[in-house]
């Protein structure tokens, strides 16, 4: 929709004004001290979007060590990343990470975007976070960009707004997602699937802050501990970036599954 669509007599309004909100954040997921490919892929939508607005892009940490995470991220495009740092964060759980982002955004800066990859821990936060901030998520993104939306009862415009595409109706149609004009909520959330985006060009010349961030918390934040965490199969991979995947089941045999290695 262009101006020319608009009436003459429309409001116009920008989302970040409406909402009291100023830039883009993307939680960048970390497991086991390792950055995980879907946070590096969602800085490159989050980098266009936060050009598109003319704001900065901030990479969200929160991890019990995040080695050289920060620059990583400054150097795919963060103009700022925040860290939250604590033995106790070593393993995702649920109330603890979601006190964390959730403090950030009410108590020291609250983003017009927030992007985080649908991955089991973004399923789980995404929603819990979005409860806490008063704010909506839409899952299971493809697409993300930023525009206009025009509510004809008010006849109001609201600009520079988030643009969250998705797959609905059995995946069928492609459907965007805006937020409600007579209800705006801060930050705009949104999920995506890890492989959907390409994540930008690294540059190691690029510079940015780092800010270190300590929740308040609350000792009910860590009731549930993760004893211990087992793992099998050997070397960890995502089956979200393999082209190739090959399975078995019970049916192959001993035989079969002798034949799926040997692939």
């Amino acid at each position: 929709m262009g101006m020319s669509d608009w009436p003459e007599d429309a409001t116009i309004q920008r989302f970040s004004d409406a909402t009291s909100s100023q830039g883009v954040m993307v939680f960048a997921e970390m497991v086991d001290g390792v950055l995980l490919n879907v946070g590096r892929e969602l800085m490159g939508p989050g980098r266009e979007m936060a050009d598109q607005l003319g704001v900065s892009l901030t990479a969200i940490l929160i991890h019990h060590d995040v080695g050289s995470a920060p620059q990583d991220l400054i150097s795919l495009g963060a103009d700022k990343v925040v860290v939250v740092s604590d033995p106790r964060l070593e393993h995702f759980t649920t109330l603890p990470f979601t006190r964390a982002l959730s403090d950030y955004l009410v108590n020291v800066h609250r983003p017009e975007i927030l992007l985080m990859g649908a991955t089991t821990t973004g399923r789980d936060l995404a929603p819990r976070v979005a409860s806490r901030v008063d704010a909506g998520v839409t899952a299971d993104c493809t697409k993300l960009s930023v525009g206009p939306f025009y509510h004809r009862k008010t006849k109001t415009v609201t600009t520079h707004m988030l643009e969250a595409h998705r797959p609905s109706f059995g995946e069928s149609k492609l459907a965007c997602i805006m937020s409600n004009p007579q209800q705006l909520w801060a930050p705009a959330m949104a999920t995506a699937r890890p492989g959907i985006f390409v994540a930008p060009d690294s540059d190691s010349s690029r510079t940015g802050e780092v800010e270190e961030f300590t929740p308040n918390w609350s000792e009910n934040d860590f009731d549930v501990e993760v004893i211990d965490v087992r793992r099998g199969g050997g070397e960890r991979v995502e089956l979200g970036h393999c082209k190739i995947i090959i399975a078995g089941g019970i049916p192959c045999g001993q035989t079969g599954f002798r034949e799926i290695h040997e692939l």
